[in-house]
Parts: structure tokens; sequence; C-alpha cells
């Protein structure tokens, strides 16, 4: 059952409610392409309020692992929610394992999920009102192998993500909390092994007094030697304010939780809201993408490249125009470490109309390689929200609306040119609306999990030529 506190962290975490199911796939003739439906499978929990949030593929491809939200096992007689966590065979959508988690009657609402390098763990975090539970699963079997609570007493959690170290011997976790009633927040950053779930450091980043901060993404260095958390500090939950949110980034050494540095970004002394980072191949740059606001205006793309040893930053970039806004919804770069692809919505300021912007930049100085437009249905807007890169294509979920619902949009991309090369739309049962939430790609396919007609929605995508 959402209470007040539930429904502000909801909107915390940016969660919009929608969402499911079924597929026609499109192939631009020039490269006869299509995105093929392997398979789509909804899971109800019980009452209609179920929320997939997050994804991570296996290494090897074999399972996809999604978790979110999903209301109490009966129809009334449990009000709470609970995290959700369910394995599936990529090849055929078979159930391998489910769990539903509740830490104390209370609600859970999971947001993150991860997977260790070699594939043998599996970790969620989400908010609840008495803070961060983080659950350790065996990949394989589901088995629960150890649950920690990150906060100390007293504290109330908003906002938590995850990253695992690349020799998946360290589950990392950074986020938000409060003491008392507020409004200040602070930045809570932990290291534990994977195996016993001991606490191997913690770090706290105390902002000015009556200051929030809010992390939106984690990075580990392909060495395991530099952590990374980018989110937002400022006045969050006042529009228009005299301390307008900027992005905060801040590096960690991976090993011992030793504070190397905190940058922050103020693009046009607007609302900065940084959304993703990662880290570049080589361990030496440090990417950080987000809505860019600005004091009089429509906000932009903020996409900028810090030094990882220093906090230098190499350069940054607002891309968009006084008439057109741009919201950031995914980030990543391409396994080569020289392109940056942003991915979000595009509107014309008054219009309410929106659709797909998917850009790539030079991560060597930020320069704009292309830029693509996607418009959805006729007539209609179209939100992306997740994004995710193979050696060649690059693929775009969000959501698209022909004014009477909202339905899954998946786009590939040639990751060199940008052009488009296959579209793939997933429906809803009945005509409801469907909303995807996140996408994983892995040898296995393309897959997309999000929420529809009261479940669970998750759909695997074959790409052929």
């Amino acid at each position: 059952m959402l209470t007040t506190h539930g429904i502000l962290i909801l909107r915390r975490l940016g969660m919009v409610i929608a969402a499911a199911m079924v597929v026609l796939a499109m192939a631009v003739p020039a490269h006869a392409a299509s995105l093929t439906q392997a398979w789509a499978e909804r899971y109800v929990g019980g009452t209609d309020f179920q929320y997939a949030s997050s994804l991570a593929v296996s290494p090897d491809g074999s399972t996809v692992y999604v978790t979110g939200i999903s209301a109490g096992p009966e129809q009334q007689g449990d009000p709470y929610d609970v995290f959700a966590t369910i394995a599936y065979n990529t090849s055929n959508g078979e159930m391998r394992w489910i769990d539903r988690y509740a830490f104390a009657h209370i609600d859970n609402w999971a947001s993150t999920i991860v997977v260790t390098p070699n594939g043998q763990r599996v970790f969620v975090t989400g908010a609840t009102p008495a803070g961060y539970p983080i659950v350790a699963y065996d990949a394989s079997s589901g088995d629960r192998l150890w649950v920690k609570s990150v906060m100390p007493a007293g504290y109330t959690g908003f906002e938590g993500t995850l990253a695992v170290s690349p020799d998946s011997s360290r589950v990392y976790f950074s986020g938000e909390v409060e003491v008392g009633d507020g409004p200040g927040t602070k930045l809570l950053t932990r290291a534990y092994n994977t195996t016993t779930g001991a606490k191997a450091w913690g770090a706290t980043l105390t902002p000015p007094a009556g200051t929030q901060v809010t992390p939106r993404a984690i990075a580990v260095d392909t060495a395991g030697q530099r952590l990374f958390v980018t989110g937002s500090m400022g006045t969050l939950d006042q529009v228009p304010s005299d301390n307008p949110p900027d992005f905060v980034t801040v590096g960690y050494g991976a090993t011992t939780g030793a504070h190397l540095w905190t940058r922050t970004y103020d693009g046009a002394n607007g609302a900065d809201y940084a959304q993703a980072v990662a880290v570049t191949p080589n361990g030496m740059h440090v990417i950080v993408a987000g809505t860019s606001g600005a004091a009089n205006g429509t906000p932009r793309y903020g996409v900028l490249s810090y030094a990882a040893a220093t906090g230098t930053r190499e350069w940054a970039v607002r891309s968009g125009s006084p008439s057109v806004g741009r919201s950031v919804g995914g980030m990543t770069l391409d396994q080569t470490g020289t392109m940056i692809y942003v991915t979000g919505s595009e509107f014309v300021a008054g219009s309410g109309e929106s659709h797909y912007r998917t850009m790539a930049f030079s991560v060597a100085n930020g320069a704009r390689i292309w830029t693509k437009a996607f418009f959805g249905r006729d007539g209609g807007t179209a939100d992306a929200t997740a994004i995710g890169v193979s050696p060649t294509y690059l693929y775009v979920t969000g959501s698209a609306s022909d004014g009477t619902r909202d339905t899954y949009a998946t786009v590939a991309y040639l990751a060199s040119t940008g052009q488009r090369v296959a579209t793939a739309w997933y429906d809803g049962p009945d005509g409801v609306s469907a909303r995807p939430e996140a996408l994983g790609v892995g040898p296995g396919g393309v897959f997309v999990t999000g929420r529809g007609g009261g479940a669970y929605a998750t759909v695997a995508y074959e790409f052929h030529l």
C-alpha cells in the first residue's frame, strides 16, 4: 500500500506508472533488418500494481534477470509492496526462479538489479521507509545468500543504486538518506563482500546544511581501482528554487573507499539532474550525462568528461536550443570507449508533443558525431527511457503513444552512423498502456522490461539482418 512517503519515493525515483505488450517488427528496406520478438512474458503478483524497474543479462547470455515492485500476493490480504525478482531463460522465456522479498511489514520498492561478471550472483536493492536492503542471490537457483541493511538507525531511504567490481568480489551501493525530518540529505556509499555480505568500507558525502544529494548511477573502472557516483545536489523538491540542483560526481578508491575528488556542474544556472555515469575501458575518462536546465529557457542534454584520476573537467556540452527542450533517458559508451550515446525525449516548448532524440558524441572532445529523431506513431508522443549497445548496433526503447494508449517502441540503429535499421512495437493486452523502463543487450538477444496492464512485461528480441 502506497503511503505519502511511498509516493515521495516513487517520485524521487522518477517512476512513472504505465504499460505491457505484443510486437510488430519493421525494417528499413536498405538493410532488410528486423527486431523479431522471440518471446514475451507477463508477471502478475497479486493486485494490479506491478512495476518492473530494472534488468540485467547474465554474462553468458543464458538468463535475463528482472526486478521491480509487486503488490501483495492476495488481492486484499497483504497491503505491502515487495521486491519481486525473476530469472528468465533467454532462449524461450521460461521462468527459472522467482523470489518475493519484503523488508519487514512495510512497503518495498526495488529499483536496481546487477549480476556479477562471473555470473554467479545477483544483487537487488531498493527503497523502504526503513532504509535500503541489499539482497544477494545465487544466480542459478535464486536462493538468498545474504541480506544487508545499509542504513544506520534513524535514517530514511529515498534512492539507491548498485555496481559490481570486475573481479566479482565486491558489490557497491550508493544511496541518499536523511536524518529525522530533513530536508537535508547525505550520500552514503558502501562496499560489501559478494560472498559473505561483510562490509569492506563505507563513505559519506555531507553537503551544506539543508541541501539534498541524490545518486542516480554508479560505475567502476575495468581495473577495479576507482568507483564513481553521480547524481544531483541542491534543493530537489522545490521548483523554482534559490538553490537549483547541480550535477555532482564523486570519485572513490574502489578497494579502500578513499575519497579521490568531488565535482559539480552547473550548466546554465538552472536545475541540472545527472542520470548516468560510465568509465572508458582504458580507465582514463569518466563520462556523465543528464538533463541540464537554464534559468530562462528549456532544458538540454548535458554531457561532460572528467579525468578519472584527478576529476579535472575535460569538456562539457549542452545540446538543445531555447525552443527545443531535451530530457535524458539514458547513456552508454561503445565497447572501444571512443563514442558516447545519449537518448531521451525532445519536445518543442508549448507543443505538448515529444519524440526520441538519440545522439552520438566523441569521447575525445565531446564533438557531435550524429543525431537522430524517432517520432513514434503519427500524431502521438514518444519518450525514450533506456539504451544499450552491441559492437555494431545501438538499441533505444521507450514509450510511444497514439493518443489513447502507450506502447513499447524499440529502435535499432547502426552505432557508427545512426542509420535506423529496425523498429519493434509491443502493445499491452486488451488495449492497455505499456511503458518500458529498462533495456539489456547480451549474447542471447535484446531484452526490454517495464509495466503494462497490471503486470511486469518483459520482451525478448532477436536481431536479424
